[in-house]
């Protein structure tokens, strides 16, 4: 019988050690939150902020933008404060976080003339400038901005502004210190001779700041890219990164590794279609791939999305209208070439796809779909897990928005709410016992190698035990087993 409770003993540590494992791999989200009763709200977005802390902005039924903060991972909200003041605009808004609690809006505001806009936190999101802070020039008309951060209060602008000089449009851009204390000059981005617009900026490596746009020629436009090694003090010349003299490309996409190769995605007007192109630069942005057509089916393809993972691995998605409305997705070996591209959705009336690397280096992709928001995972991201509802109910959805701490996910968005009557931002998340799917996997060990070593350690220690027993009866050869 000692044997016995032995054996017992073993298989409940090996239990012990499997069981809690296996549970964490599985895909769970906390239920739907509403983040804010009143109704009116659109363009809700959330962005990490770390230690499972998020923030949580959307535009209210007045076009003022307001702010929530949730400390656990999505599942509490706080009241909403405001960001700007009621106004005809807000929408497009970017947000940035300098990774200590400081965070940045800007946003465009269609006054008069149209400037862009911009506030700051210091504490998460908690509380903003009193009063907003004009960094265009109000005598010019601007719009398209973006925003990113390096160091703490530190915070880079980039916008479209027209100028009297040339009478064309033009990418600028203009570096914060202190939370909006004091504001450089106006540096120009884009080229002198074409309109350039919709610029986006991320940061790389170093106090590097990556931009691309569109550069309108008039009959044609081409994708651009430009680099600062000074925190946007200064530009290098705009190259090209499409093919020059092309049709109309639109809306490119930016991601970096931390060793300096770039990915940019774009799409194009082909004959009768609209295929998405990517290129890629493997030495810093100094010189770029030839473009590269990913996608594959006719008609429109749009909103591509660009994430890549700590081995220098892109993953593209986008949207396209074959099939009934799809997601595909393809995937660059650090941007020296790309995989066929693969059809993530299944359903049709799939739109607005987002992509992140969350936990364990896991590529999440978070899509519409129709009155659901789904989402699925890739670590590589050429096979992808079944697609999983998130949203709960069937009201209407609009829009989505995910991010990734690296170890809690969090997805918004705004949904037709019969207890409010109207539109709310709400959002779900990954709770903090639950790890993200696969992501035992991604450290080289598996649940199914944890049930291996397990049930290795259950037969050493019944091979010891049996062993002893063995040692015993030669040892003791009268006695009985068991008494």
């Amino acid at each position: 019988m000692r044997t016995l409770r032995y054996v017992f003993g073993a298989l409940v540590v090996a239990a012990a050690i499997v069981l809690p494992q296996a549970a964490q791999a599985t895909p769970e989200w906390t239920p739907v939150t509403t983040i804010d009763s009143h109704t009116g709200a659109q363009s809700v977005r959330v962005t990490a902020l770390g230690a499972g802390h998020f923030l949580s902005t959307w535009q209210n039924v007045a076009w003022q933008l307001v702010a929530s903060v949730s400390s656990d991972a999505g599942a509490t909200w706080s009241t909403p404060v405001p960001i700007s003041a009621p106004e005809n605009g807000g929408a497009p808004y970017r947000v940035a976080t300098d990774g200590h609690q400081g965070v940045g809006v800007v946003w465009d505001a269609f006054d008069a003339r149209g400037v862009t806009r911009a506030n700051f936190s210091r504490d998460g999101g908690r509380t903003w400038l009193r009063t907003p802070q004009t960094f265009s020039d109000t005598s010019e008309t601007a719009m398209n901005s973006d925003i990113v951060s390096g160091r703490p209060g530190e915070f880079t602008v980039t916008f479209t502004e027209h100028s009297t000089l040339d009478s064309r449009f033009h990418v600028f851009s203009r570096t914060t210190e202190g939370y909006g204390a004091q504001w450089t000059a106006l540096h120009r981005v884009s080229g002198a001779s074409i309109h350039g617009s919709w610029a986006t900026v991320i940061r790389g490596p170093g106090n590097s700041l990556y931009a691309t746009w569109m550069a309108d020629f008039g009959s044609s436009s081409t994708v651009q890219f430009a680099v600062s090694r000074d925190e946007g003090t200064s530009w290098s010349t705009g190259v090209d990164v499409s093919t020059s003299n092309a049709n109309a490309s639109w809306y490119p996409a930016i991601a970096v590794t931390s060793s300096g190769r770039v990915a940019i995605s774009w799409y194009r007007h082909v004959g009768d279609d609209w295929p998405i192109f990517a290129s890629t630069s493997t030495d810093d942005g100094v010189s770029w791939s030839s473009e590269v057509q990913l996608s594959t089916t006719a008609g429109f393809s749009d909103s591509q999305n660009l994430s890549v993972d700590g081995s220098g691995r892109f993953v593209l998605v986008w949207h396209a209208i074959a099939g009934g409305s799809q997601i595909f997705a393809a995937t660059s070996d650090g941007g020296v070439s790309w995989s066929s591209p693969v059809q993530v959705s299944q359903n049709g009336g799939a739109t607005g796809p987002l992509v992140v690397r969350g936990a364990g280096g896991v590529f999440r992709c978070v899509w519409d779909e129709g009155d659901k928001i789904v989402t699925t995972t890739s670590s590589d991201g050429i096979s992808w897990t079944p697609a999983v509802v998130i949203s709960g109910d069937t009201r209407g959805k609009m829009g989505n928005s995910v991010a990734t701490d690296g170890a809690y996910t969090v997805v918004a968005w705004s949904q037709d709410s019969a207890a409010a009557g109207g539109w709310v931002p709400v959002a779900t998340g990954t709770p903090a016992f639950v790890a993200e799917p696969r992501a035992l996997a991604s450290t080289g060990t598996s649940v199914s190698s944890m049930l291996l070593c397990s049930l290795a350690l259950v037969l050493v220690t019944c091979g010891g035990l049996l062993a002893s027993l063995s040692h015993r009866r030669t040892r003791a050869p009268g006695k009985t087993l068991g008494r």
